[in-house]
This record gives C-alpha cells, sequence and structure tokens, in this order.
C-alpha cells in the first residue's frame, strides 16, 4: 500500500520535471536557431533600420514641437527613415553593446564622442559628394564648423545611453522573437527597399548639382531623374 502511495506521489513529481526539462531545452534551441543571434548580419539590418524609423519619427516630432508645424522629415525619397540615425544606433551598439552595465557617465560621453564625430564625418562627406550640407550649426554653443556642437553631442550621449541599457536589450528580444521563417526574408526585402531608396534619392541629388551647373542629362536614367526629380 505505501509502495503504490509513492508511485502515485513520485509519477507527478516526476511529470513535472520532465516538462519542466523539455522547456527548458526548447527555449534553449528557440535562442540558438533564432536567425538573429548574437550580432549577426540579420540582427545587424534590423537595428539600422529601426533606428532609422525612429529617427525619422524624432525628426518629425521635433520640427513640429518647435516649430508649429508638420513637416514630412525623412532623409529619402519613400521610406520613412532617417538613414544617419540607423547607421549612428548601429555603430553605437557596435562599440557599445557590452558595456551596458558600466558607469552611466562613461556609456554618455563616449555615445556624445561617436554622435559628434559620426555628424561631423557624415556633414563633410555630404558636402564633398553632393556640395551641400543638410544641417549647420554655426554660431551655436561650442560649434565645430557648424558640423555638430555642444547641445547636439549631449543629445547623442543620452540617445546612446538610452539606446544601450534599455533600447537595445528590447529590441534584441524582438528581433530574435521573429519566426525564422518570416525574419530572414522580411530582413532581405526592407534591406533591398531601403538601398534602393537610399540609391534613389543619391542619384537625383547628384543630378541636380549637375543640372544646375547647366550639365545635361548623359544617358536614359539620367533624363528619368531629371523628369521626375526635378527639384
Amino acid at each position: 500500500m505505501d509502495k503504490v502511495r509513492m508511485k502515485k506521489a513520485v509519477k507527478p513529481a516526476v511529470g513535472q520535471v520532465i516538462k519542466g526539462t523539455k522547456s527548458i531545452v526548447r527555449d534553449a534551441q528557440v535562442r540558438e536557431e533564432s536567425f538573429a543571434s548574437g550580432f549577426n548580419f540579420y540582427k545587424q539590418v534590423y537595428i539600422v533600420l529601426i533606428g532609422s524609423f525612429l529617427g525619422y519619427v524624432y525628426e518629425t516630432v521635433w520640427y513640429l514641437v518647435k516649430y508649429g508645424e508638420f513637416v514630412d522629415r525623412k532623409g529619402v525619397f519613400f521610406g520613412p527613415y532617417s538613414p544617419i540615425y540607423g547607421v549612428g544606433m548601429w555603430g553605437i551598439a557596435l562599440l557599445l553593446q557590452k558595456v551596458h552595465n558600466r558607469n552611466p557617465f562613461y556609456i554618455i560621453g563616449v555615445s556624445a564622442l561617436l554622435g559628434a564625430a559620426f555628424e561631423i564625418v557624415c556633414s563633410i562627406l555630404q558636402e564633398i559628394i553632393f556640395g551641400w550640407r543638410s544641417w549647420d550649426y554655426s554660431g551655436t554653443f561650442l560649434s565645430i564648423g557648424g558640423r555638430t556642437n555642444f547641445l547636439m553631442a549631449c543629445m547623442w550621449g543620452l540617445v546612446g545611453y538610452v539606446f544601450v541599457v534599455w533600447l537595445y536589450p528590447f529590441l534584441t528580444k524582438l528581433i530574435e522573437g521573429i519566426p525564422n521563417k518570416i525574419g530572414r526574408p522580411l530582413c532581405v526585402v526592407l534591406l533591398i527597399l531601403f538601398c534602393l531608396d537610399i540609391f534613389i534619392t543619391s542619384a537625383a541629388v547628384l543630378r541636380n548639382k549637375y543640372r544646375e551647373r547647366g550639365i545635361p542629362a548623359e544617358n536614359r536614367f539620367e533624363e528619368l531623374l531629371d523628369q521626375h526629380y526635378p527639384d
């Protein structure tokens, strides 16, 4: 009789242990098999895309609050993106993802320096390639050639801290939670559209530069740019 009771008592316990073990194994397999595990190519693409979208939202809301007028502040022709923010967040994630437990002032300081340097480089490249720049902070506190300033460096520092400590861990769980069958092809499609958008936008801006110099279109593609993107 006692043996029967023991078997009845042990059986549920063993079942719970087996069930718990299966759950742990299943969770481990999900983590191991995630298409975006670690900081691989897929996760980096999603970080750039999400950062570009958040940058677009920030720019649009900032302009609305400051000037009381809604202006579409996207950095490309088609998608709701501001690529400079996406690349900036990718750089911060690449360099600071493993130091989220460090002193907050360290993270803020490094993020501020990285962000300021990034703005300077982007401004110089834009001026060299396109002949103009999208921002000019001349006359503001601690402005560096109008390419960045103290306020923007502080902004990058705070954004970097929030991103590294809170947003990146959240995005990691969100991205890795996407089913593999959806995550991989969706990433590829979004990346292709994103690159095409940047390519067409850049080509149109360059063509506008040459058009202002009186240089005529030399091929059908440039003619299409003149026709569809005259300004």
